[in-house]
């Protein structure tokens, strides 16, 4: 080739270059050529992906032929109708906008599956308790003056065992596990006492050690061997080893003034107590159970009767007697107020996320502590009850209208929902640990009994 021949090439090559290098870098950034405007038009990204995966994917009611998980790219920007789907699962549906030169992220929606219930075993139960892990249920049955316990272990399945019977003429009120599980409390009208859930299971009343009018007990976060309890003034250590009962003098000192004491909590070897102080005020005290002279008071803004709600980490919950929820932010020196809710019946926060689940008869709301912010998830005519978190914290659970349902957490567009089972008398339910299915005591149609549905 000569010289000339050469410089001919290496010139087109320059100029072919130079004409197609902003088109590829067009090209990479999203844009597309649109035929009709004849024009580049800008275009963005839809990344989806689904639990579980393989899900088909609808845009505007046209099926495409990918499934998740799957990045689509040179989308038009637009509003568009989203759909996902798998047979046998509950779809997910909403309408999003896609941005030019934008990626929406739909990812890790979770698909419900669309099962029966399974009866495990069948009988009217009056308990129902699952264990802090969610690896254990017991539940109750009474009739004719006889109260067995039944046992179901979540991870293996198998059919609940009858752990232990006794003769009563009043069923049992509350059972408390203790935060080892190898233990419950059995509190009721007739006889309080705990209930070792060895190989055998064994029955130890405290009755004989603690005075009748002693109760709201909770267990010791570290010694199995301790419970706390009160009464309208004190707070009593509870020895089940030595079997002897005490007032935590310190900590509840004999007022010099009418104080009630009307509810208190275990925190980080802290006791917290609320206290209503004779129509004038009531207050926060505070008493360390390692170092005794590591007491504090802090005044609460009404002389309402306060109770708690719930606790995590440096916040606690706590409601008056009118059910106005607050949420305190508490240090060694002082408490902050952060959140106020009216009509609050129920609160809990996820483990997994720190954030705080709480309803009201009608509505269900989470708080963030980090945003400080609150949103209401939903808001219906029928009354609301059993509110729990998923436990990745991305959807709650409640019961409403005899229906046991769950909601997204996603507010773009309106949330999805699902009624997953219908019931009567529900008793109370619990989620696996792995969130894959959900048992619960209750009466679907006609049949009362210990139900599993999958998710």
């Amino acid at each position: 080739m000569t010289l000339r021949a050469r410089r001919w090439v290496y010139l087109s090559f320059i100029i072919t270059f130079a004409a197609a290098a902003p088109l590829v870098i067009l090209y990479t950034q999203g844009y597309r050529y649109n035929l009709k405007r004849q024009r580049l038009d800008p275009t963005g990204t839809l990344v989806l992906s689904t639990v579980p995966r393989g899900a088909a994917i609808s845009l505007n009611g046209q099926t495409l032929k990918f499934v998740t998980p799957k990045t689509l790219q040179a989308i038009p920007p637009a509003t568009y109708n989203i759909k996902l789907s798998i047979d046998g699962y509950r779809p997910w549906e909403k309408k999003l906008q896609i941005k030019a030169g934008a990626a929406l992220f739909v990812s890790n929606i979770r698909l419900w599956k669309n099962s029966i219930p399974e009866k495990i075993s069948e009988g009217l139960y009056q308990l129902f308790s699952a264990s802090p892990d969610g690896t254990s249920v017991i539940f109750t049955v009474w009739r004719g003056n006889l109260e067995q316990f039944f046992r179901f272990d979540v991870l293996t399945d198998e059919s609940p065992r009858l752990i232990f019977e006794r003769p009563m003429q009043k069923p049992s009120s509350d059972i408390i596990w203790s935060p080892q599980m190898n233990r419950v409390l059995v509190s009721g009208p007739e006889e309080t006492g705990v209930l070792e859930l060895g190989r055998k299971s064994s029955w130890q009343a405290i009755s004989g050690f603690v005075p009748s009018n002693i109760s709201n007990f909770r267990w010791d976060t570290i010694n199995e061997d301790l419970l706390y309890g009160s009464d309208k003034q004190t707070v009593y250590t509870i020895d089940l080893a030595k079997k002897n009962s005490a007032p935590l003098v310190s900590a509840s000192p004999k007022p010099a003034n009418k104080e009630t004491l009307t509810d208190y909590w275990l925190r980080n070897n802290t006791i917290l107590e609320l206290i209503q102080v004779s129509e004038s005020k009531s207050l926060l005290r505070t008493f360390s159970l390692v170092a005794e002279k590591e007491k504090k008071e802090f005044p609460l803004p009404s002389s309402l009767a306060y109770k708690f709600l719930a606790a995590n980490d440096d916040l606690i919950a706590t409601q008056d007697s009118t059910q106005k929820m607050s949420v305190w932010r508490i240090t060694n020196e002082s408490i902050f107020p952060i959140l106020d809710a009216p009509n609050v019946t129920q609160a809990v926060f996820s483990i997994e996320t720190a954030d705080l689940l709480y309803a009201t008869p009608f509505e269900i709301w989470t708080y963030n502590p980090k945003t400080d912010t609150a949103n209401l998830l939903t808001r219906i005519a029928s009354e609301i009850s059993n509110a729990n978190w998923y436990p990745d914290g991305s959807h709650v659970l409640f019961a409403s209208n005899q229906n046991l349902v769950i909601m997204e957490r996603d507010e773009r567009d309106a949330r999805n929902q699902w009624e997953l089972t219908a019931f009567q008398d529900l008793t109370g339910y619990t989620l696996s640990p792995d969130g894959t299915a959900v048992y619960f005591t209750g009466t679907i149609g006609s049949t009362p009994g210990f139900w599993r549905l999958d998710l």
